[in-house]
Parts: C-alpha cells; sequence; structure tokens
C-alpha cells in the first residue's frame, strides 16, 4: 500500500488555482509522482518533516536524475516540478538548476528546412489530406503553437487577426491574406459556419497526436526524416525563416509569445552548416 508521502492531489488544485495550463499542470503532476515512487521504492520514511530533509531528499534524486542518462535540460525540467511542489509546501528550499551551457546549434537530425516543410505540404495534398496540409500552412506561416490551433474558428477567420489567450498570456497573431483565404475556403468547403475549423470526422477537434500521426505517415512519400516531423517544427520553420527575412529577433519573440529572448535564440537555432561552410572556405589550412 502507499503511503501518502507526497500530497499530488493538492497540488494539483494549488497549480489549478493559480491558472497554470493543463499542459504544466500535467507535467508538473507526472513529475511529482515519479519523485513520489523514487522515495516509495528506497523505502524512506516521511523525509519531508523538515526542511533539511526534504531539502536533502531532492538533492539526491538530482543526483540519481543527473546519472539515469537524462538529458540536462530535462533533468532542470523535472527539478522546476519540484520546486513548484516546494513552493506549494512551504518548504522555504529550492533546489538548484544544473548549469548548461548555452546551445550554438541546433540538432541536424531534426532541423526541418523551409524545402522539406513544403514537401510534406505537397505530399499531405498528394495523399488527398488537405486538412493537414492546410495545419501545418497555419501554424508555419503564423508561429502558432499546435495547442492554439483551437482559436482558428470559422467565427475568428472572418478578420486578419486572432487573439490567443494561452499560458496566461494574451496576444494577436496575425493571418496572412494568402492563408486567410484558403482558411474561409475550407470552411466553405466543408460547411463549418461556428467553432473550430480542424475536426476529425467525429467532429471532435483535433488533438496534438492525431496531428503528429497524420504528419508522420506523409514524412515517408516526402522524403524527410520522421525526427524532424512533429507539429512544434513547423513554429520553428516559422521562426527561422522570419528571422532570416527581417533579422528582428525581439519583434519575433513578440509574435511568438515568448517573455525570453533566450527562448527565441533557441527557435532560430540552425545545424552550423552555414557556419562549417564558411569555415571551410576560409582557406586557412594550405
Amino acid at each position: 500500500m502507499r503511503r501518502n508521502v507526497i500530497d499530488v492531489n493538492g497540488f494539483i488544485e494549488y497549480l489549478k488555482e493559480n491558472e497554470k495550463s493543463k499542459a504544466t499542470i500535467d507535467k508538473y503532476a507526472s513529475d511529482i509522482v515519479k519523485f513520489r515512487d523514487w522515495i516509495e521504492e528506497r523505502g524512506m520514511k516521511l523525509p519531508f518533516a523538515t526542511t533539511e530533509s526534504a531539502k536533502r531528499v531532492a538533492i539526491d534524486y538530482k543526483e540519481y536524475l543527473k546519472h539515469s542518462g537524462i538529458k540536462p535540460a530535462s533533468v532542470n525540467v523535472k527539478l522546476a516540478s519540484i520546486n513548484a511542489y516546494y513552493k506549494y509546501k512551504n518548504y522555504h528550499t529550492s533546489i538548484r538548476y544544473l548549469r548548461i551551457q548555452r546551445r550554438i546549434f541546433t540538432d541536424r537530425s531534426r532541423e526541418l528546412s523551409l524545402i522539406e516543410y513544403r514537401r510534406l505540404v505537397e505530399e499531405a495534398l498528394n495523399q488527398g489530406n488537405y486538412k493537414l496540409a492546410l495545419i501545418m500552412e497555419t501554424m508555419a506561416a503564423t508561429g502558432m503553437r499546435v495547442s492554439e490551433l483551437q482559436y482558428i474558428t470559422a467565427e475568428s477567420i472572418l478578420n486578419d487577426k486572432v487573439q490567443v489567450d494561452l499560458k496566461n498570456k494574451i496576444r494577436t497573431i496575425f493571418l496572412p491574406d494568402r492563408l486567410r483565404s484558403k482558411l474561409c475556403q475550407y470552411a466553405l468547403d466543408n460547411d463549418i459556419d461556428e467553432g473550430e475549423l480542424f475536426r476529425t470526422n467525429r467532429g471532435t477537434p483535433m488533438t496534438r497526436r492525431q496531428i503528429w500521426q497524420e504528419m508522420q505517415e506523409v514524412s515517408r512519400g516526402a522524403g524527410v526524416a520522421r525526427t524532424k516531423v512533429f507539429p512544434h517544427n513547423m513554429r520553428h520553420v516559422f521562426a527561422r525563416t522570419y528571422y532570416q527575412k527581417c533579422k528582428d529577433i525581439a519583434r519575433l519573440a513578440d509574435v511568438l509569445g515568448h517573455s525570453s529572448l533566450e527562448t527565441t535564440r533557441v527557435y532560430i537555432m540552425d545545424s552550423g552548416s552555414e557556419l562549417e561552410r564558411q569555415i571551410n572556405n576560409l582557406g586557412i589550412v594550405s
């Protein structure tokens, strides 16, 4: 029988009261459950009797995570969940995050080029999946998150702007004229006069997983590695294309809804292939 070492349900209610997004709540709760399981597997008894014992247990868990093969950034995400829980329990302590040197390049196996994106859209059309093609175009042309597609409704596309209220932030997303025209035609062709545009055949909103699965299905025909094909990469395509044309990272951060330029820099990273070409052409080595 499980001991009630960690108050997961109370933590979830606390996060809701602090208006955290559902995705954040799910992630924090999942991390805390894993933390609880780790504690119980080691037979620890009431490790949170004091602030000192709470910190000691969390530091041990941090060391475990560091040597478990998890990426440092993922370790820090789990530590953020623990720190949030400790704040909820009024333990006046927190765990330091791992120091990570700022990345300069993105993983080449995950970098989706503009040309590859266009091949994915073309392949979706070739397979008769116009809805998927339009979903990818919508995300890539606006920088929307997949979770924000719910704001693309029959009502919202009557304007050239869509208001998004997510992660406790309200921001405006502009719809390019050609995209808006396609969205209006899609609504007309599918007799959608109210509510969300992108639905399943049963009329329910498409989930992140459903969109990912359909994207994976077109990846092979498009000749694009599956590791590059996932909904969030459409947002990266927008970010890199915008930055290449406008060179305005501050405005890009506003468009993407980022509060930190460091986050935006991650979006505009490339794999370093251009830098590699430039260095090879320096001619320093005879």
